[in-house]
């Protein structure tokens, strides 16, 4: 994929959350409502040494850790004839193993929302259909997402942190 499909995606993202697979063609889906929040969560590995007759330990670095990032989104058909099923079998798809190269994975996926940007991949969606209509058609669901991967603090800049190659592994 291009740098400059990227860059492209990237740029319309800015006022409206989306979330973008970047392995092979880029497919978008945008979230109908902005998230109200979003968790941000961040690992780092410590070791404790304890010298002996000393009243505190010490610590000592062991290594980092991918980052993790939990939203909710609403995903709302009750203006529509449509059912929220149609929106669910595509986040559903950011789930699903595809041949990369010589892998065989779910798609890396972009969260993008103004300047904040994570890059990795789903690694739970949880599905919560709250509302049907008359006839049991699901209209109306909350979606819980979890992304496991990188933060990366400047959407607007994304392009030039992933540089030609915009792969996470």
């Amino acid at each position: 994929m291009g740098l400059e499909k990227i860059t492209s995606a990237i740029t319309e993202a800015i006022s409206s959350a989306r979330l973008l697979t970047i392995d092979g063609k880029i497919v978008s889906f945008e979230l109908p409502f902005n998230p109200t929040s979003f968790k941000l969560s961040r690992n780092v590995s410590w070791a404790e040494q304890a010298p002996a007759f000393q009243p505190y330990t010490n610590l000592t670095f062991g290594n980092g850790a991918a980052d993790k990032l939990t939203f909710d989104m609403l995903l709302d058909e009750t203006e529509s004839k449509r059912s929220v099923l149609t929106s669910m079998r595509r986040l559903y798809r950011l789930t699903t193993p595809g041949r990369w190269g010589e892998v065989i994975r779910p798609p890396e996926t972009v969260f993008i929302w103004e300047a904040f940007l994570f890059q990795g991949v789903v690694s739970t969606l949880d599905f919560d259909v709250t509302l049907f209509d008359e006839s049991g058609t699901p209209k109306r669901a909350t979606v819980s997402v979890t992304m496991t991967g990188k933060a990366l603090m400047d959407g607007k800049s994304a392009s030039s942190i992933f540089g030609p190659d915009p792969s996470f592994f």
